[in-house]
């Protein structure tokens, strides 16, 4: 979150979600820390620097593996590629949101945080979705633990296809993202039906009163 901030912007919403105050304020104080400290030595400048790119990028350079490099590369517009891209970027962020506030195992959250985490922001390149490793290794694990869903391995298999080798004539590191993180809604889907969500998190709110 402190180097690559554009990758970790989910992070906060998930801490919230999971109601994780202590981890969201220790990491809140570090971050702060960290930048005061980067600043101190190599100058305010870089800061400054790295918004002003975020906001005016005047190129693509490297090829952006997101929604909205997708759009782009296709020939949108940029204001029409970025309200899509925020579209997208506002259900991902429920999503997430959802998977952190039910009871469910951390693999399952971590996995849909890290596949998330690449699939919401805008600027994201190749060498960013080494993040997919984490998710798929925790999707594994729960599988192991759980038990594979049908065509678990083949969405699986089929990420790390597309992953490595892509397409030529336009940008796809985002569908892995999104193929890992339907995984996990539907995962969690199965552990916990849709309908008891409310009451799951009525029940957990009143056992965290009582301790």
């Amino acid at each position: 979150m402190t180097f690559k901030p554009q990758i970790g912007i989910l992070f906060p919403f998930a801490l919230l979600a999971s109601r994780k105050w202590r981890v969201a304020t220790a990491a809140v104080a570090t971050s702060v820390v960290l930048i005061v400290i980067s600043a101190f030595v190599f100058g305010y400048q870089g800061w400054s620097t790295f918004i002003h790119t975020l906001v005016n990028r005047p190129s693509l350079g490297m090829r952006l593996e997101s929604v909205y490099g997708f759009l782009w590369s296709a020939g949108m517009s940029r204001p029409i590629a970025w309200a899509i891209h925020l579209g997208v970027a506002g259900v991902i962020t429920a999503v997430v949101c959802w998977v952190w506030a039910r009871p469910l195992p951390h693999t399952l959250k971590a996995a849909g945080l890290c596949s998330a985490a690449a699939l919401a922001t805008p600027y994201v390149h190749g060498h960013d979705l080494c993040i997919l490793a984490v998710a798929a290794a925790f999707l594994v694990r729960d599988g192991l633990e759980r038990g594979f869903l049908p065509g678990d391995r083949l969405v699986m298999l089929f990420s790390w296809i597309v992953l490595f080798l892509g397409f030529r004539d336009f940008t796809s590191g985002w569908i892995p993202c999104l193929a890992l993180l339907v995984l996990v809604v539907r995962r969690a889907r199965r552990i916990i039906p849709a309908s008891n969500f409310v009451a799951s998190i009525r029940s957990r709110g009143s056992r965290d009163g009582d301790i």
